[in-house]
């Protein structure tokens, strides 16, 4: 995509320093909580000594490293943002399995709801409110509690034409009142006025 010389772009993209080096992106066109670690119910609870204080996991890969058996499902092909990609790459490759994502409504969690492995990082938002029930959900230390998502485009002079005018138009929508509560819906209530106030602020013109 980034090697043709007409203007592509794809949406719903995450940006992580990797990503930006070599495309152009958007304002964000989504707010959304981040990606959780998930357990199935089904199984033992995490111990409170591998949690901290706040109930999160300190470390990905202690956790998996804790028992070299322990599986973990990923999605193939995506950035789950800089810091979680960086303890990705630390949990021992043999632990990890991917799936694609492809024409199923949410492949991870079919997959991880028939077969035994012990967790997945999933988006809530990606999830079903009679599958989030089936589930147990912990926080990450240190990744942050929402995640943005952008078009992006190969680096052509049409591509930043076009990402200027969409740029224009979405800091119309951040001054709209009825498109913040559409994007505070599925929001938690802790991160509300933080993610309202980040849409606010978002007034940038395009990243060269």
């Amino acid at each position: 995509m980034k090697t043709r010389k007409e203007a592509s772009c794809l949406l719903f993209a995450r940006k992580n320093n990797e990503r930006v080096d070599e495309y152009l992106f958007s304002l964000p066109i989504a707010i959304l909580p981040s990606v959780s670690l998930y357990q199935k119910r089904s199984d033992k609870i995490l111990d409170k000594s591998v949690l901290n204080e706040s109930g999160k996991i300190p470390s990905l890969e202690k956790l998996m490293a804790l028992d070299e058996k322990s599986s973990l499902l990923l999605a193939s092909g995506i950035s789950y943002g800089d810091f979680l990609d960086k303890e990705i790459r630390k949990v021992e490759k043999n632990q990890i399995y991917r799936v694609a994502l492809g024409g199923a409504d949410n492949p991870v969690f079919d997959i991880f709801s028939h077969r035994k492995v012990d967790y997945a990082l999933m988006f809530s938002s990606a999830l079903r409110n009679e599958n989030i029930s089936k589930l147990r959900a912990y926080e990450i230390e240190g990744n942050e509690g929402y995640t943005s998502s952008h078009i992006l485009c190969n680096r052509t002079k049409e591509s930043r034409e076009w990402l200027a005018k969409v740029n224009d138009k979405l800091i119309d929508l951040y001054n709209s009142p009825n498109f913040i509560e559409e994007v505070l819906v599925d929001a938690p209530t802790h991160l509300r006025r933080e993610i309202k106030s980040q849409l606010l602020s978002l007034s940038n013109p395009l990243e060269p």
